[in-house]
């Protein structure tokens, strides 16, 4: 299934859309990294993408990462990998299949 994958640290994406509400559908596996976004130039959040079940799968996960918007407006998600991962994740890999827009 095509992807976008992002695997070193620094790779990055802007994303423009419409709605209340934004997210990522994502392949959560083994080697699942972290993310740092920011939505209209907002201060940055981070989101693990490793899941508990993460070490024995790759399990298709939905990721809400802001709500509340303002839907009568165009917004900018922008995404990063980060160096940093979760400690149980053998990587930093970020498999992104979906947005998921409200």
């Amino acid at each position: 299934m095509p992807a976008l994958e992002g695997t070193y640290p620094g790779e990055k994406l802007r994303f423009r859309f419409r709605g209340s509400a934004v997210g990522i559908f994502v392949a959560a596996g083994p080697d699942a990294g972290i993310v740092e976004y920011s939505i209209d130039g907002s201060p940055s959040k981070t989101k693990d993408l490793y899941t508990r079940w993460s070490g024995r799968l790759h399990l298709p996960w939905a990721h809400v990462l802001e709500t509340g918007l303002d839907s009568s407006r165009e917004h900018l998600l922008e995404l990063s990998v980060l160096k940093q991962h979760n400690p149980a994740s053998s990587g930093r890999k970020v498999r992104i299949f979906h947005f998921l827009v409200n």
